[in-house]
This record gives structure tokens, sequence and C-alpha cells, in this order.
């Protein structure tokens, strides 16, 4: 507990300033859980020697182990335990009982406290009554020794100042029992039906909590009066939706700062060779919550209860100057013998005075209004509070509340924010620059394939025309465009729609162009690596296109029928980036595969026919245009998987147009230039012409079933082949 902590502190800073030389300070902590039994169990504990109390009708020369006695803390504890030691002439001191009985010095002579009595705090109750003009209220009370004292001092201040009460109502001490719970429902309905805005609790924390929450559920706000006994109690202030139960002015002792004791609490354990069976049950229920690791931590100095702490090091600090002054100590020793009974230190506290008592002057507010944007921190040391900004991602947006409201999941805020601002919605633009060079280049694909259309149909009947595939070429270009308009679905903002077409779109259409593709491959690979007789046979163009388009398009239906692709939204901090979810990565995958199997093939069977005529590139072109595809695409796959963001589409968007600029390139526009600028080589006989030269020039041989032939130049071939 808070007080344990404040006195093991006080004590072993005392034994280190040596204020007492050749002396060292020990102590028993028992904890009287609440319990006036508990607390008379322990004190017997206290006076005995070797386990047991002599009954003796003069205790003048008795020396027990125990010179004082610090506490209880509840004045119904402190009084059972003042009983026993005043028969003894015990010092006892306590940090928190405030009953007024307890100043009786006849009952109670060596009784002494570091907080005032309540006599004083119930007449500063009713100086606040009356400077606020509140004179119709209602009393809760315990009924224990510390209720009924404050209670009796308090109807007698209140009826000097013409107060008036509605009622008074009297709680079990005793928490959690039958009676307990039966009287707060009680008291919680007649607060309900009263007419009463103002009411005084003189209740401990425990009892407190149940009221309140009681009165939470009940939904009732009042103006409630805090005693000393709760009114700086953080388990109080941390029941849920407390802010509810309305407004709350709180009486506390006097405080102040234990230099160091924050960093004890920081850097706290037993001591070398000692065992704390208190600091060792905090480790265990620290390390549930926190990283073991991290043993200096600012977890009890957040989260300590600090009422107390500071008339508790008064306390030990009184007892320890009492023993300094009776044993005679100066800087080097001390001069009487430790074999003293405890009443010889009583005479030594009467020249301590603890606390002043003063006018008390009322202020409008103890805290400045927590503006919009902060939220009520209540502080450690008294009733007032703090003013803590919202985290980022929260905000409050009014005056003195006290939680900060989170931000809907499309907005953001910074520390401190009053309000929240709205995601930027991120994709990738059409007038984004990276965006209009790749439309650019695209458009500039399309003009280059109606140039290539026009050019190819005012020339159909060339041999330049028929080598690049006559009616096939048309195919080619009609792919490219398609390929061409598949990217415009990979700008603006992603739809059902647009996610859905972009893939399959380019995949279908370019496994046209390269269908197209391998049957000229595997049209030059039969015409001159077979007897052409044998391969005619094989040789089915428009079924080859048909059937690898076709397990293309099957696949892609597939993809869309098992799992489509959708539109993905991903949050960040400040932003929501939207782009297409392919759905399954895996079809994703096999899609491109796929093209790139075929194109595989394709460079293969070019690479077989690399040994041409000079004048016959077809291959040359097939083998760099599928190497270029290859090599765009296997280096594709690392770039898009790394770069995930906004210009993630971009990057396959480049990829599609450096493959359609290869088939572009590679295939069309050599045919273009032959027909645009080399018209003379552009018909049937200088073309026919050209092959014979060549084949003459070179000498070649082309080999037919693993046996050399010449290659017989005949007219009629030269049509079927080209």
């Amino acid at each position: 507990s808070n007080t344990f902590l404040a006195m093991v502190y006080t004590i072993d800073s005392i034994n280190e300033q040596n204020l007492l030389p050749g002396i060292r300070l020990g102590y028993i902590i028992c904890s009287t859980c609440a319990s006036a039994s508990k607390a008379i169990q322990a004190t017997l504990g206290f006076l005995s020697k070797n386990g047991t109390l002599p009954i003796s009708c003069s205790y003048e020369d008795y020396l027990p182990m125990v010179k004082a006695v610090i506490g209880a803390g509840y004045s119904e504890e402190s009084i059972a335990v003042a009983n026993i030691l005043s028969r003894f002439l015990m010092p006892q001191v306590s940090y928190a009982s405030s009953a007024p009985d307890l100043s009786d010095k006849l009952r109670y002579p060596s009784f002494f406290r570091t907080v005032p009595s309540d006599v004083y705090q119930t007449e500063a109750l009713a100086q606040l009554f009356s400077s606020l003009n509140w004179n119709w209220v209602g009393i809760i009370s315990s009924d224990d020794s510390y209720g009924v004292s404050a209670l009796r001092s308090f109807l007698s201040n209140a009826e000097n100042v013409d107060i008036c009460v509605e009622y008074q109502l009297t709680i079990s001490s005793f928490v959690g029992t039958p009676n307990s719970n039966l009287e707060i429902t009680k008291a919680v309905q007649t607060i309900k039906s009263s007419t009463a805005e103002v009411i005084v609790v003189f209740m401990k924390a425990e009892l407190v909590i149940q009221l309140l929450t009681e009165v939470i559920n009940q939904n009732i706000s009042k103006t409630w009066i805090a005693s000393d006994a709760w009114s700086t109690a953080t388990i109080v202030a941390q029941i849920n939706d407390f802010y509810k139960v309305g407004n709350i002015f709180g009486f506390s002792f006097k405080n102040g700062i234990i230099d160091g004791f924050e960093d004890y609490l920081r850097n706290l354990t037993p001591g070398p060779n000692a065992v704390n069976a208190f600091i060792e049950e905090y480790k265990r229920k620290v390390c549930k919550i926190k990283n073991p690791l991290e043993a200096n931590d600012d977890f009890l100095v957040e989260n300590l209860d600090h009422g107390g702490t500071y008339s508790t090091y008064l306390a030990v600090k009184a007892i320890a100057e009492a023993l300094q002054s009776l044993l005679k100590c100066n800087g080097t020793v001390c001069n009487q013998s430790l074999n003293f009974p405890p009443w010889k230190v009583n005479k030594f506290f009467t020249k301590y005075t603890f606390i002043h008592c003063e006018l008390m002057h009322i202020f409008e507010q103890c805290s400045e209004p927590c503006k919009a944007g902060t939220v009520k921190n209540i502080s450690k040391i008294s009733c007032c509070f703090t003013c803590v900004p919202c985290p980022a991602g929260y905000f409050s947006d009014s005056d003195d509340m006290q939680k900060c409201t989170p931000c809907q999941s499309y907005q953001w805020s910074e520390i401190g924010s009053a309000f929240c601002l709205n995601k930027t919605i991120e994709y990738l633009h059409w007038e984004d620059g990276f965006s209009i060079v790749l439309l650019s280049f695209t458009a500039l694909g399309f003009l280059s394939l109606l140039f290539t259309t026009v050019v190819f149909t005012l020339h159909f009947k060339t041999p330049a025309v028929k080598v690049a595939g006559g009616d096939m070429s048309y195919i080619i270009v009609i792919s490219l465009m398609l390929s061409f308009g598949s990217v415009f679905c990979f700008f603006g903002n992603p739809s059902y729609y647009s996610c859905s077409i972009q893939q399959p779109l380019y995949g279908i259409s370019f496994a046209l162009c390269v269908s197209c593709i391998l049957v000229k491959s595997l049209r030059i690979f039969l015409a001159f690596r077979w007897k052409f007789e044998n391969g005619k046979k094989l040789f089915k163009p428009y079924f080859i296109i048909t059937f690898f388009t076709g397990l293309q398009g099957l696949l892609c239906c597939m993809w869309l029928t098992m799992k489509s692709p959708s539109v993905q939204m991903q949050y960040f901090e400040t932003s929501i980036l939207i782009q297409c979810d392919h759905g399954s990565s895996e079809a994703f995958g096999i899609m491109l595969g796929y093209i790139g199997f075929l194109a595989l093939i394709c460079f293969l069977l070019a690479y077989k026919s690399r040994k041409l005529p000079r004048r016959y590139k077809e291959s040359s072109f097939i083998t760099f245009s599928m190497l270029v595809y290859l090599f765009v695409w296997v280096s594709f796959i690392p770039i898009y998987i790394k770069n995930v963001g906004v210009y993630q589409p971009a990057i396959q968007v480049a990829a599609i147009l450096a493959s359609n600029y290869a088939v572009t390139c590679c295939h069309l526009m050599p045919k273009c230039y032959i027909i645009l600028f080399k018209n003379d080589c552009n018909n049937p006989e200088s073309y026919i012409k050209s092959i014979r030269d060549s084949i003459r020039l070179h000498g070649t041989k082309l080999s037919s079933g693993g046996h050399n032939q010449s290659f017989p130049i005949k007219k009629k071939k030269l049509r079927t082949l080209h």
C-alpha cells in the first residue's frame, strides 16, 4: 500500500542519514484489512514478549521490543488500538484518523496524529456551504466511529450557519454484507426522490465505490462533498463512467512532496540479503501487465494513491526525532541506553505541531478548465486535476471532458485535437505525373497500331504483309489494342468492375497475341527443320490460336467465379489506400505464368530456327520480342511485391506497356518500314530472288529428320511457307 511504502522509505532514509548514530530503526508491518479486530490482534503482538503479554497493575517498567506504533488509517481501528496502547502509554501516531474523539487526552493520552481533527473539516464544510448559499443538503455517513463523530460535528456546525438537512442516512461500515447492500439501495432511492442537490458523504472509499456505482446505474447526477476519507482515493476515480455522478468537491489534508520517494518507487527492490513480501507481491503482479525485464518503471509512480504518504512520512520523522531527543544523540553517538519503556518517548511529542489551522479560502476552481482537445486527469496529490492532451486518433470537442472520443476508422487526428479530420483517399489518379507519362505511352501505342492497320490494309497483298502473317497480323493488332485498353482499368478510383476486368482483359488479350506469335514460330520451325509435307499435317494455325487463347480464358473464368477480385481499402494513420485485390494471388500468378510459358515456347522454337537466310529475320524478331517479355515479367514480380502502395498498379502498367511495345516494334514496325521505305524489295519477284541469292551465297543446308537436304526454292513453296 502507499502508506507502507512511504513508511519503509522514510525508515530506510533515516537509517542512511545516521540520524541515530549506532542505531538502526526496524519495523513490523501488519495489515488491518480495514478491521478493528485485526488491528487489536496486531497490537497485542506488538506488546507481547516471547509470545506472551503479562497482566500487571503497572507497566511503568515494561520493556516490549516495539517502542512506538504508526497507524491505523481508519478512525475506528485507531480508537480500538488506542484503548489498548493507552494502558501502556506506548506512543501511537496515526497518519489518517481524524475522528474528534481521538483528541480526548484523558481517554487516549498516548495518541498523536499528523492530520487535523474532523472538527476543523466539518467547520470548513459549513463555511463552504454558507459561502455558496447551499442551505438544503443531504448527509450519508457510515455507522463506525469516523462516520458517527463526523456527522455529529457537522450537524453542530451546520446549525450555526442555518443549513437545513433534508435527510441523514447511515450505512453499515462492513462492505459487501447484505445489510450494507440493502442500506445502499435504500439510500440511492432516497437520493433519487429527494430535492437536495448537495450531498455530504462521510464514509471510507470502499463504501463510496459501492454507493456511487449504484448512483451511476440509477442515472443520478448530484453535487457531492467528499470528506478526507475518500477525496483523494484513486480507486474511487477509477469507477466506470465516474463522470456521470456529477460534480465533486473534496476536502483533504495538506500534503507535500517526499524527496526521493518517486525514485525509490521506480527502483523498488528489497535490498541486499533482505526479504520483503510486499515488494515480491508487487513484482509478481506488475509482471503480468508489463514486461518483466523492465525492472525500473513509472508504474507505481503513476498508479499509486499518494493520499496519506506525506502524513506517514511526518509520523516516522516525528518518532525518529523523539528518539533522538530521548537518547541524546549527537552527530556521532547516542548517549542513552536502549532499554527504556515506551512511555518515555511521549513527552517529546508535545513540542511538535504538524498542521496549522487557518481561515479557509474558497476558490471558484482549483484547476483551469480543460479545453477542447484535452481531458481531465486526477492529480496524485490533491483533488485537483491536470489537463492531458488527447492522443493521436482521439479527440474531445468540449471543455472538461473525462474521456477522449476515438475517431472513426476513416478519420484521423493529431495529439490534442478537438476534432477529427477525414483521411486522405489515395489511389492512382488520372492526373498524377506518373499516370500521365504511362497514359501518353498508351496513347502512342494505340496510334502506332492504327497506323499499322492502315499501312497493312493498303498493302495487304504485298510480301511484307504476307510474311507478317496476313490475316493473323490483324489478330495481333486487335489483341494489342485490347492489351493497351486494359491499361485504363488501372487508373482512377477502383471499382468492382474495373478490378474484375483489368487482369482477365490483359491476360486473355496478350495470350491471344502470344498464341499468334507461337503459330508464326511453329510455322518457321516446321518449314525449315522438318520436311514441310510432314509438318503441314500438324500445322493448324487457327486451332492453335483458339486452343491456347481459350485455355487462358477458361483459367480467368474460373478465377472470377471462385475468388473474384475486389476493391481493397487499407487504413493508415492519415490516409486510406484504395486498390484492387486480386482475390487470389495464386490465380494471378498462374495467369502470368501461362503467358510466360507460351512466350518461352515461342522463344525456343524461334531460337532453334535462328540459322536462316540473312534476309529472313522473322525468327530473330520473335526471339528478341519474347526475350524482352520474359525479362520484363521476371523483373516485375519482385518489384511488384516490394512496392506496396499507391504506385503498385503503375508498375504492372509499365510492364504491360513494355510487353506491348516489344511485340509492336519487333513484329509490326519492321514490316511497315519495308512497305514504306523499301518498296523496291516489296514485290514477289524481288523477295524470291533475294532468298535464292542468300541461299546460294551461303550454301545453306537445312536438316530434315536428322538428314541434310538442299532446300528447293519454288514459287509455290514460298507462298505456302510465308
